[in-house]
């Protein structure tokens, strides 16, 4: 009987050993296999895709949270800075999910926002998103003490971060005339200098570009250097062209 006992177990034993061996072999081959290639063109041309999109209202730029509504109000809109995003995933994985915004509001105090996230591409640290405090006696289950204006339509978020982008210099009155109303041109990038100054993380740069056969033309404007990246690498920057033919380069908005 211990005889047959013994079998038996040096058998289990040796299955055993033959199942770690199995799965130790298979974890050396998956970490020795080459990690799947990161495409910048991919990465880059999705990028001007979300630029040229914007502004749009905050549930697109997002892809989360609830739609705009007709009876939206800038009153008490004021606009953040995203220092993290807690949680959240892109678009490609499934759509969103619940995320946490650290903000960092005007009067230079921070707080947290939760809300859904399905692009990480566009919801990024030092994004601008703007935010309203939560109406008197109001309280959130998770202690908000602000929400994000998602109930503003497109031309009142335009308006809203434009007027930010103007309060921090990075747009001039003529350039937030220019962009209230107008639509961004896909034009031809002949070369990129920065100028050397840098404003809340944008840097100003000039572009000159081609654009129909009409010669060149050299526009000026701040940019984050992301954004900088973006278009050197597509050879593509985005400007809004006025009927008097002023120009101003497209921002990223958020």
């Amino acid at each position: 009987m211990s005889t047959t006992w013994a079998v038996v177990l040096s058998v289990v034993l040796g299955l055993s050993a033959l199942l770690v061996w199995g799965l130790a072999f298979a974890g050396r081959r998956e970490s020795k296999s080459p990690p799947a290639p990161h495409d910048p063109a991919h990465y880059f041309h999705r990028r001007m895709d979300s630029w040229e999109r914007a502004p749009g209202t905050l549930a697109a730029w997002q892809e989360g949270g609830p739609a705009a509504t007709d009876g939206s109000t800038i009153e008490g809109v004021e606009v953040a800075r995203i220092l993290a995003l807690l949680g959240g995933t892109g678009s490609d994985d499934g759509g969103s999910v619940g995320a946490r915004l650290e903000l960092a509001l005007p009067d230079g105090s921070a707080t947290t926002v939760h809300t859904e996230v399905g692009n990480v591409r566009n919801v990024r640290p030092g994004m601008f998103v703007p935010v309203r405090p939560l109406r008197e006696g109001v309280s959130h289950v998770l202690g908000d003490t602000v929400e994000l204006a998602s109930d503003l339509r497109e031309p009142s978020v335009r308006r809203v971060l434009l007027a930010h982008r103007r309060r921090l210099g990075l747009l001039d009155e003529e350039s937030c005339d220019v962009l209230m109303n107008g639509r961004p041109e896909t034009v031809d990038v002949a070369a990129v200098r920065p100028t050397g100054r840098v404003r809340s993380e944008h840097v100003e740069v000039e572009v000159t570009h081609t654009s129909g056969g009409s010669g060149t033309a050299t526009v000026r404007g701040f940019l984050r250097p992301e954004e900088i990246a973006t278009m050197r690498h597509t050879g593509q920057a985005l400007i809004v062209r006025s009927p008097e033919g002023r120009q101003a380069l497209w921002p990223a908005w958020y």
